[in-house]
């Protein structure tokens, strides 16, 4: 075994892969092949803004008629309002911490049928909504235009009387049908049947049960 390695010529250099000898301006490595210029790895790109309408789940014979406040937030728990012939739905936006012009997440708020919307009130940014004797508000970010309201009470108008569970209990009773315990749609869990309200929640998982979807379910036995 020699006591001095011989000493690399200056004009060489290792290749990247196999460690061989090549040329220092060689761009390719004579033994194996492999490129000296490897591609460096692309920056991380940020998630796309996702968009609120792949949150709003339409019903039967539900179509969207109108919007308010999906155009450039200002601030994490800006709302969006889209409403429906049937309903009127709340979407909040959050933000990334570094980058607030970066939309993270779009969720479900709150939604309302519109037979139990007593009244829209806006103030500056804040929304007051005023639904089976229940005032709920929302941030919107940036005031709502004053004809989203009469866009309403129009929908409001047009629309059928949307069954409550105190109507589907009356409905249920003539058809000889005694209902106690619900199943909610995400998780199966049993709910206690309500008396009143257009709506209930899960206690397990949060799913919302409405009476009118409960009702279309017993429309075979009733009929």
């Amino acid at each position: 075994m020699p006591l001095f390695r011989k000493r690399e010529k200056e004009t060489e250099k290792r290749c990247i892969k196999c460690g061989a000898g090549i040329p220092q301006g060689a761009n390719y490595c004579a033994s194996c092949g492999s490129s000296q210029n490897p591609t460096p790895p692309e920056p991380p790109s940020k998630p796309l803004t996702p968009s609120w309408r792949q949150h709003v789940v339409l019903r039967d014979g539900e179509y969207i008629v109108e919007t308010a406040n999906e155009g450039e937030p200002f601030y994490s728990g800006a709302c969006i309002y889209v409403l429906t012939n049937q309903r009127l739905i709340v979407l909040k936006r959050e933000f990334y911490a570094l980058d607030l012009a970066e939309v993270k997440a779009i969720k479900l708020e709150k939604e309302f049928f519109l037979q139990s919307i007593q009244d829209f009130v806006t103030n500056g940014d804040d929304v007051h909504i005023y639904s089976d004797n229940v005032e709920y508000m929302f941030n919107s970010g940036l005031s709502i235009r004053k004809d989203f309201r009469e866009k309403i009470i129009q929908q409001k108008m047009k629309k059928p009387i949307v069954l409550d569970f105190s109507a589907l209990k009356s409905v249920m009773e003539k058809g000889g049908i005694v209902l106690t315990t619900l199943s909610c749609p995400k998780c199966n869990g049993p709910i206690k049947m309500p008396d009143v309200g257009h709506e209930t929640v899960c206690q397990y998982c949060g799913g919302t049960v409405y009476a009118q979807d409960v009702f279309k379910k017993l429309k075979t036995l009733l009929s």
